[in-house]
């Protein structure tokens, strides 16, 4: 794994050592090991940190080097992994054996601005030009590797991996956003550029930045073009078989060339996947898999149902799997923390554990089945309804049927959910819940009651309008750049960093997401299943256990235990936060405390545990004061980022220019 950071001058200074020290120290993790290469040219420093296994047993921690420079003098910063070296090169009129830094220089030389457009792999990038005094920064399509950057015009500009870098810069604090912040509690996700930080944006995916003495630009390089959705024509067959060879290449050019490597294994069909084809691969290499499962944790005469049927069916079917699980808890306390998660939650303790076990097992690389349900298991909303709109009437008939046969049910109740529910409005569906009932889930709007009454304001007025998202070519591309990949990709990197380990998305290959993007809305659905041609192209590979199944089961169903026994710590943790006052000022801590009071205990809350996977709706009144105790807890560490960006400020020296 690599982290880059850097900065230029724009006062007409020299940069200075110290500063970008203090950079690549604040990117690295105390007893992780890393070879750091720096540069200082004039006004601008760049730095790379290095957290391979060969290069940190050949070079002490902390040890440096030149930087990487290219034959015209271009001093290159860069997190960087290719799909398909080879190809590149040869497309670029260089021998094969090319490193990866001088076929990411030559392509931006060839390319220039499109770059992200036309180089293929995981990559953040940054360029520094002397002659010309100008800095180019460049991001994956899908942003895979982060890059984030603070601009002060006419002052300074600087860029890390991760926002930590930019506080040790000098020159922007670790204060929080407050209304970025309470975005993220009703969104669930940071959108566009946010990194939940004043003055510190994400570079969006699939954009290049160029600085100069005139300014910065910003241009967006990858534009999926509304035309070419849905143009690919072929039978449903060819579909499956060329999207299979696509699956194995993806995942092929992401194993190390030495070493063994990691996987998650949840249990569905992206993720199954992605593990069983990668121990195939390492089979053949000679190397190992090692896969985690997040699952709920066995409890003495508690029966909750989860994920495990399905991992086991995997592990079953591939024997030399290494095999962990994972669990979730939740800290009554402030120790599961990141300076740059404002809300680091169950689901980050457990990956954070994952992260550190595979550090353990000697792996540098995890693998992720990240981005399916936005391409290559796509799992859009309104499939009948858009097939049915385009004219494909004898098509949606006989899925229908053939959905109805399989799944034994009437055809015409078949017919009314698949085209009808999507039809139904939101208030709609909510008012039939409550005429039979069952209370409605919990609105994540209602987290706004977590904020003071002028945040909540602020915050109510920057949230975009709800859209009911279809299968149509343009919601299909939204899919894909409304940002939650890109935050989810985020946030798994910083989690990352904190082991040295990377991350990559084979269903979210260039190749996977151009092709399945050509695919006609009806290619998805064949044999009455969705999500085709997957499953058909999972032959041979998935046990049908999985290949078959058409529901997902909510993770760690097991948290309403574990709420009830943290229920004490929690509350005592907001007593504490009421001597802060940035706390108080943005946060009704007495709402929260009642939210997190409310949870089920006891009984009540292994109701809710055993509910959540289960058919029926025995504790769905319980299942909402739990649901809203567990927005209250995100905003409770939010509150808990507050308290320490507060800190941190107060604690940090003056800028060093100004």
């Amino acid at each position: 794994m690599r982290l880059i950071c850097g900065y230029v001058r724009l006062d007409g200074g020299a940069a200075e050592a110290k500063t970008l020290v203090s950079m690549t120290v604040a990117l690295t993790r105390p007893g992780t090991p890393c070879c750091v290469r720096q540069r200082i040219d004039g006004p601008a420093a760049l730095a790379v940190l290095d957290f391979g296994e060969a290069r940190a047993a050949a070079n002490p921690p902390g040890a440096t080097a030149n930087l990487f420079r290219g034959p015209d003098g271009t001093w290159l910063a860069a997190d960087l992994r290719l799909d398909r070296p080879a190809e590149l090169a040869a497309v670029l009129g260089l021998p094969a054996a090319t490193s990866p830094e001088s076929l990411a220089l030559a392509a931006w030389e060839r390319w220039g601005e499109d770059l992200p457009d036309r180089l293929d792999g995981d990559f953040a990038i940054a360029a520094w030009q002397a002659g010309p005094g100008r800095l180019v920064c460049a991001r994956d399509f899908m942003g895979v590797r982060p890059f984030c950057y603070t601009h002060l015009p006419g002052r300074f500009f600087a860029f890390a991996s991760l926002p930590r870098g930019l506080h040790a810069s000098g020159v922007v604090s670790a204060q929080p956003n407050p209304v970025a912040i309470g975005r993220l509690l009703v969104e669930m996700h940071f959108k566009r550029e946010a990194t939940g930080f004043e003055n510190i944006q994400w570079l969006p995916p699939g954009h290049t930045l160029t600085l100069t003495t005139a300014g910065l630009r910003l241009h967006r390089a990858w534009r999926p073009e509304v035309g070419q959705v849905g143009s690919w024509r072929g039978t449903a067959g060819e579909a499956a078989a060329n999207l299979r060879t696509l699956l194995h290449e993806a995942v092929s050019c992401r194993l190390p060339a030495r070493g063994p490597v990691a996987a998650h294994l949840s249990g569905g069909l992206d993720s199954s996947c992605i593990a069983v084809i990668a121990a195939r691969q390492m089979r053949m290499r000679g190397g190992k898999l090692h896969a985690y499962s997040q699952l709920a944790k066995s409890l003495p005469g508690v029966v909750i149902r989860d994920e495990t049927e399905y991992v086991k069916a995997v592990l079953e079917q591939e024997p030399d799997i290494e095999w962990s699980p994972a669990y979730a808890t939740l800290a009554d306390n402030a120790g599961a923390t990141d300076s740059d998660l404002p809300i680091f939650g169950p689901v980050g303790q457990s990956d954070d554990r994952i992260c550190e076990q595979v550090a353990a097992a000697g792996c540098e690389l995890l693998l992720s089945g990240a981005g399916g349900d936005e391409g290559a298991t796509y799992n859009g909303t309104g499939l009948y309804v858009t097939a049915l709109r385009g004219g494909h009437w004898q098509h949606v008939h006989q899925e229908l049927h053939a959905r109805a046969v399989r799944q034994r049910r009437p055809f015409r109740q078949v017919a009314a959910t698949s085209l009808l529910g999507p039809l139904i409005p939101d208030w709609l569906r909510e008012l039939r819940q409550r005429l039979r009932g069952r209370p409605a889930d919990y609105d994540r709007r209602r987290s706004l009651d977590f904020l003071t009454p002028s945040l909540a304001a602020s915050v109510r007025q920057s949230l975009d309008p709800v859209s009911k998202a279809g299968s149509r070519p343009d919601d299909r591309i939204r899919m894909l750049t409304a940002g939650y990949l890109a935050d989810r990709g985020n946030r798994l990197a910083i989690l990352g960093a904190r082991h040295g380990i990377a991350f990559t998305f084979p269903l979210l290959d260039r190749r996977i997401i151009d092709f399945t993007l050509s695919l006609p809305v009806t290619t998805f659905l064949h044999n009455g299943f969705s999500r085709q041609p997957f499953r058909d192209s999972m032959t041979g590979i998935l046990p049908d256990l999985i290949r078959d199944r058409e529901t997902k089961f909510v993770p760690f169903p097991d948290l309403p235990i574990h709420l009830a026994g943290a229920k004490p710590g929690l509350l005592s943790e907001i007593d504490a936060l009421r001597a802060c006052l940035p706390v108080t000022a943005l946060f009704d801590l007495d709402a929260i405390a009642t939210a997190l009071r409310a949870a089920p205990e006891g009984e009540d809350a292994v109701l809710v545990s055993q509910a959540f996977n289960a058919s029926g709706y025995p504790a769905r009144p319980r299942t909402a004061a739990f649901r809203r105790a567990m927005h209250g807890l995100r905003a409770l560490e939010a509150a808990r980022h507050f308290a320490r960006g507060h800190a941190g400020s107060r604690e940090k020296p003056a800028p060093e220019f100004s």
